[in-house]
């Protein structure tokens, strides 16, 4: 619906601003969408030295994606399972 109203196929990821997504590179969270580009916020669980089973979260830079390689995070996990 988004990517008829506003004219390019990469709109159809605007309800997933600020969301989390999947990339080619791993998930991270959904910053801004351009037509034919995604910039998203990738991040990484690390596990703790100390503590087992604990994670903590670590941010990368802001990385950009052809907008195709981003999928919403949901429908990724349901695709591949």
């Amino acid at each position: 619906m988004s990517a008829h109203r506003f004219g390019h196929r990469s709109a159809a990821l605007y309800p997933y601003l600020e969301q989390e997504v999947d990339t080619p590179r791993g998930p991270g969270v959904l910053l801004q969408v351009l037509a034919g580009e995604a910039h998203v916020l990738l991040y990484r669980t690390r596990e703790k030295e100390h503590g087992i089973g604990s994670r903590t979260v670590r941010f990368r830079p802001v990385t950009s994606f052809p907008a195709a390689e981003v999928r919403p995070a949901n429908e990724a996990r349901r695709r591949s399972a």
